[in-house]
């Protein structure tokens, strides 16, 4: 049976997608290894490349782990925010229109010396992306938080500071109806008048005045989230 004859039309979408086949946008993926002292991680993308073999038929193959690539962590102004990276942690492969090497061996604007485009290899990985199979355990909607996911939290909105879980609760009062930052005025305040002990023989003996709250109530001061107002 002989196959029919290559129209324009095919030849054209054939080309268009031979040249598809080497750009790379952006993907999903995942470390491999990552370097704490210069930010690199080796990153592996989690979706498979799909192409033609010899007989027509469609097949699917693993792209290969990107080395040394640089993962990006939120910041500006002198400000950053970090967090550990382990294995098995994923985000998102950004892969730039122009070769990095150059810019990222001196930082500023650079002549890149390369016309490649998308590569495998100017990744930029960005950690944070998840699917809808392990999505936050929280992620409210009106305040701003950083912290483990499962774990210690700090909540943050346009009024207090909380520090606590994905529930963060207003700290517990003490039982004298002192708040938290009550009793640290209270307790700083008691620490300034403090009267270091008179030397040996001196006619006034030393005096420290009573801590006026007890710093620890049995309430569970310390077992309770903490909140900071305005």
């Amino acid at each position: 049976m002989t196959s029919r004859p290559s129209t324009l039309q095919d030849l054209l979408a054939r080309f268009r997608s031979s040249i598809v086949a080497d750009l790379h946008t952006s993907l999903p993926g995942e470390i491999v290894r990552y370097d704490s002292s210069t930010q690199k991680a080796d990153v592996r993308p989690l979706v498979k490349e799909r192409y033609t073999d010899e007989s027509g038929s469609t097949q699917a193959r693993d792209l290969p782990v990107i080395p040394a690539v640089p993962v990006k962590f939120p910041g500006g102004g002198g400000y950053r925010m970090t967090f550990p990276m382990d294995p098995g942690d994923a985000g998102l492969i950004v892969f730039c229109e122009a070769s990095l090497d150059k810019w990222l061996v001196s930082g500023g604007t650079v002549d890149p010396a390369d016309d490649r485009r998308h590569d495998l290899t100017d990744a930029v990985f960005i950690p944070g992306l998840r699917d809808f199979g392990h999505p936050l355990q929280s992620a409210p909607t009106d305040r701003a938080t950083f912290g483990k996911d499962d774990g210690l939290q700090i909540h943050v909105d346009g009024s207090k500071i909380r520090i606590g879980t994905t529930t963060a609760i207003q700290l517990e009062k003490h039982p004298n109806g002192e708040t938290l930052k009550t009793i640290l005025d209270t307790l700083i305040a008691w620490a300034n008048t403090h009267t270091h002990p008179t030397p040996a023989g001196a006619s006034s003996a030393p005096t420290v005045p009573p801590f006026p709250l007890d710093p620890f109530p049995t309430s569970g001061l310390l077992s309770q989230s903490v909140e900071v107002k305005k």
